[in-house]
């Protein structure tokens, strides 16, 4: 697995989404499933805004040094903060599992 040579940091309360668009820019890929594939680990992922899937793949390949967590990335740059009141802590979990990426992201 390829660690990728830079990654912009986010804004305060930027969501992941965001933040991948603004790398897919510089980068300048012809495919976007080109970047997801860099990012994700997969083509089959799709830019999703709400509650992005695979961050253990992504947190695995942004560049040594880096300070980011699946957990500070979930709690800080997606909507599951606004999404988790309102579910079961079963669902709960099993949301958090699809999003790090340690099962499918079926919600």
């Amino acid at each position: 697995m390829m660690m990728i040579g830079f990654f912009p940091d986010p804004y305060p309360d930027e969501l992941l989404y965001s933040i991948c668009a603004r790398y897919s820019s510089r980068v300048q890929y012809g495919q976007v499933k080109s970047v997801t594939s860099e990012l994700f680990g997969t083509k089959c992922a799709t830019a999703v805004i709400e509650l992005p899937c695979y961050l253990d793949h992504f947190i695995s390949v942004l560049p040594s040094g880096h300070k980011y967590t699946v957990e500070q990335l979930i709690d800080n740059h997606t909507l599951f903060r606004f999404y988790s009141p309102f579910l079961t802590e079963e669902r709960v979990k099993r949301l958090l599992d699809s999003i790090s990426g340690l099962n499918d992201c079926k919600y």
